[in-house]
């Protein structure tokens, strides 16, 4: 399962029952998430990501010794490369997606755990896949964490073994961040 579509999950992720009285439920990001990426407009997409919780998960005990300033830093390079990586193969996803089932959303902790089975058009069969979101919320609304497929590690998960832990080792935040900006630069020239 490509990332691209793990980040397809996410953005699909609908519910119809709000958490807090007078709030749109996690159904108005998610919507706003999909429709923004379907039409190129993709930092409208992002706003609807929780880029504080995602932090805080690819991070785990490193996240409490960045300053404020090293923190948004990440967020903002750490969605920048997401966007380039992810966006595109999500508009030509987007297409494949028949329908969408979802169960009640369940609260785990600090967070909304939502499970959901996608029925994926292929070319000579159908396909369901089940994926697990992982949404925060408070009183100012939802916003997308994470996506787990049955059976698999999550997407921040594999991000932060594959890609942030080795980074901090070698050296912290300082050697987080520039490797961030040096992917971002590669990023940007190609455009």
């Amino acid at each position: 399962m490509s990332r691209a579509f793990a980040s397809l999950a996410i953005a699909l992720a609908l519910c119809s029952t709000p958490a807090w009285a007078g709030q749109p439920g996690p159904e108005k990001p998610v919507k706003t998430f999909v429709n923004a990426i379907r039409y190129g407009k993709d930092d409208l997409a992002l706003k609807q990501v929780d880029g504080e919780s995602q932090g805080q998960l690819l991070l785990g005990a490193a996240w409490a010794q960045g300053t404020a300033d090293q923190k948004l830093e990440f967020i903002k390079l750490f969605h920048k490369i997401f966007q380039a990586a992810a966006f595109p193969k999500l508009r030509d996803n987007l297409q494949k997606i028949e329908t969408i089932l979802y169960n009640v959303p369940k609260p785990e902790g600090a967070y909304t755990m939502l499970t959901s089975t996608l029925v994926v058009l292929h070319p000579m069969k159908k396909e369901e896949i089940k994926v697990h979101y992982l949404l925060s919320g408070n009183k100012a609304g939802y916003r997308l964490v994470d996506v787990t497929f049955e059976g698999d590690q999550s997407l921040l998960t594999n991000v932060r073994t594959e890609q942030v832990e080795p980074l901090l080792k070698e050296g912290g935040w300082p050697n987080l961040l520039t490797q961030m900006r040096t992917r971002v630069a590669e990023l940007d020239a190609r455009n």
